[in-house]
């Protein structure tokens, strides 16, 4: 099945190796079947989408209750659920009056939040961190440290991003986040490698995809004072954190992190194509 995946899809979309990957034929569960009768315990919720197992009997039945009636959420003529869903969202928040932005992935989502914070600050400069995954979109891209991602885009992204090393304990020298703090206050003092003045910061509150890295006690809090007193716009991408999967809506709350604008996505449609940046 790997060669008739090559044949057919974009290369350096799924990598194929030997022994990879494991084709799935059904999920039930935490337990997954792939196409040659393997059962597997996914450990990793179907890459953090699967929040209440694969499917969860309530989720499937408000899926097809939904399909049953109308399709999409469109924004021209907006069904009932939609509104439902916003108003959830709004509430989940952890400010009054907030505003929600639905998308169909995490790299939109991330979009919404930097366009956002660009026009809220009149800034676009934005400062993340070393080890980020926030999408491959041209915004979520430029904001993503990993060159087998940027390579052939490098001159295409925007050059407004400075990168700060994202703290951890298991490897740094004491006192730790002390160097990552460090790097924010000089890259708002010299603004962008482009000169742009910074807006933003955005930042996991738990790094997934650059090794499951959890900050030290009292950075995440440390990071927020040093937004709010520069005036800066704090983004929290709870992609792969958010909707209870670190026991509450939002990992932030947890770790100190007071954010301005939240994006959310994955669990929050356990399976379905949607997101959402709220503010």
């Amino acid at each position: 099945m790997g060669g008739r995946l090559h044949n057919v899809e974009s290369r350096n979309v799924t990598f194929v190796g030997p022994e990879w990957p494991v084709f799935w034929r059904e999920a039930v569960g935490s337990n997954v079947l792939d196409v040659d009768g393997n059962i597997y315990i996914d450990l990793t919720s179907a890459f953090g989408v699967a929040l209440l197992g694969h499917a969860h009997e309530s989720v499937l039945s408000s899926m097809n209750e939904a399909a049953s009636f109308i399709h999409g959420m469109g924004d021209i003529h907006p069904p009932e659920p939609k509104l439902t869903l916003l108003e959830k969202l709004a509430r989940f928040s952890p400010w009054p009056d907030a505003k929600v932005i639905l998308s169909t992935g995490g790299s939109e989502a991330v979009e919404a939040a930097l366009k956002t914070a660009a026009l809220a600050s009149g800034r676009p400069g934005v400062i993340a961190f070393q080890g980020a995954y926030h999408g491959l979109t041209a915004g979520s891209l430029s904001a993503t440290p990993r060159p087998h991602f940027r390579s052939f885009f490098e001159e295409k992204l925007y050059g407004g991003v400075s990168f700060a090393p994202f703290p951890d304990p298991l490897r740094d020298s004491p006192p730790h986040g002390q160097a990552s703090l460090e790097a924010v206050r000089l890259a708002l003092l010299e603004g962008a490698p482009n000169g742009d003045p910074i807006g933003s910061i955005i930042i996991e509150p738990v790094q997934a995809r650059g090794g499951v890295r959890i900050p030290p006690d009292g950075f995440m809090r440390k990071l927020s004072q040093i937004a709010a007193e520069s005036g800066v716009l704090l983004i929290a991408d709870e992609i792969m954190t958010g909707m209870g999967r670190c026991g509450a809506p939002f990992a932030s709350s947890l770790l100190g992190l007071e954010p301005d604008i939240v994006v959310v996505g994955k669990a929050l449609g356990g399976g379905l194509p949607i997101s959402a940046c709220i503010a």
